[in-house]
């Protein structure tokens, strides 16, 4: 219960569904987040414990990753996809994490944005997607991505105007791509996409098509890139 108004304070002028309406979907939110964390480290220990040794390929799913917003270069022996949300506080550490992660890789890792609001917890998380795809059209996305996380005062209307203006952005275009919905169905697409993946929740990570859920440490993210770039071999 504790975890749940923490969540509920922390991101309350974000949510505009009454307090009543959230509250159990903040649970539902975190609980599959815990589950999701805590199945990896069972795995994880009974796998030690039991000495398993894998002799089939680990699943990977087709992501498109062309036209998406990246980072790293094209030809990058390691893609990491992760799907987000802009009003997903997991979903801003992680990705601070992934950019630490591509700064040490250099050119051997690329990582692909993909969008998937929660749009049943997080009411401005789809219009703030399409928010950054309309950056994106100015070469923009990344500057706008930060902004967004980083909004103190909610991702409305207002205060994404206000992002927009503070990048120096062509106000007109900007507004225009953004009221017109432009790259609504390019944002749903992308949730489509995650769902048939098995995205139920955020951010979700693959690394060359292999799934990850949930938050993970920098040096567990490594390990995984680790293992990638030996089996590349």
């Amino acid at each position: 219960a504790e975890e749940i108004e923490a969540f509920y304070q922390d991101n309350e002028e974000r949510i505009t569904v009454s307090r009543e309406a959230a509250l159990p979907l903040v649970a539902g939110h975190l609980r599959a987040e815990r589950e999701t964390r805590a199945r990896a480290k069972l795995l994880e220990r009974l796998e030690g414990e039991h000495k398993v040794k894998r002799f089939l390929p680990p699943l990977r799913f087709e992501l498109q990753s062309s036209g998406h917003p990246s980072l790293g270069p094209a030809a990058a022996p390691v893609v990491l996809t992760v799907f987000s949300d802009f009003e997903c506080p997991y979903c801003r550490h992680y990705g601070e994490t992934l950019r630490k992660i591509v700064a040490r890789y250099d050119r051997q890792v690329r990582l692909v944005f993909r969008q998937f609001p929660l749009r049943s917890l997080h009411p401005d998380a789809e219009r703030a997607a399409e928010a950054s795809l309309c950056a994106a059209d100015q070469n923009r996305f990344w500057e706008m991505h930060d902004r967004l996380f980083a909004a103190p005062d909610g991702l409305g209307e207002e205060a994404i105007g206000a992002m927009a203006a503070s990048l120096g952005l062509d106000g007109a275009a900007f507004g225009s791509c953004l009221g017109s919905g432009r790259h609504r169905d390019r944002v749903r697409r992308d949730i489509r996409e995650g769902s048939t993946a098995g995205v139920d929740g955020t951010p979700t990570l693959f690394v060359n098509g292999r799934y990850f859920g949930g938050v993970r440490s920098f040096d567990e993210v490594a390990a995984i890139i680790d293992e990638e770039l030996a089996d590349g071999k």
